[in-house]
């Protein structure tokens, strides 16, 4: 699973940073295309205000959407296995506690 989350994110963020650059890219040529050629840095303000606000979408989207209260109860989850003093997970329990009964079956047919 791990594998399959780190695929997704790296190919992510090399769709985002090529589109990204080129969107960066194109609207820095166009604005000083139109607005005091290549020695103006009209462009270059216009690029970093389009950056400014597309953070601060992304800030307001996270903020809106982020869900706490999984994550919360993701660490309740974790204190209580911890509380117990049991911090494998279900599938661990499972393939030990199968392989202890293994092995006393075994024991017993001895």
């Amino acid at each position: 699973m791990a594998g399959t989350v780190g695929a997704i994110y790296n190919g992510a963020l090399q769709l985002g940073s090529a589109v990204g650059l080129a969107s960066i890219t194109s609207i820095e040529n166009s604005v000083n295309a139109r607005h005091g050629g290549p020695d103006s840095y009209a462009g270059v303000a216009a690029a970093y205000w389009f950056v400014f606000a597309t953070a601060c979408v992304e800030t307001g989207a996270i903020l809106l959407w982020y869900d706490v209260e999984a994550e919360r109860m993701q660490g309740v989850d974790e204190l209580r296995d911890e509380v117990n003093g049991d911090e494998r997970t279900v599938d661990e329990k499972d393939k030990n506690e199968g392989a202890v009964t293994t092995a006393y079956a075994e024991k017993e047919d001895c």
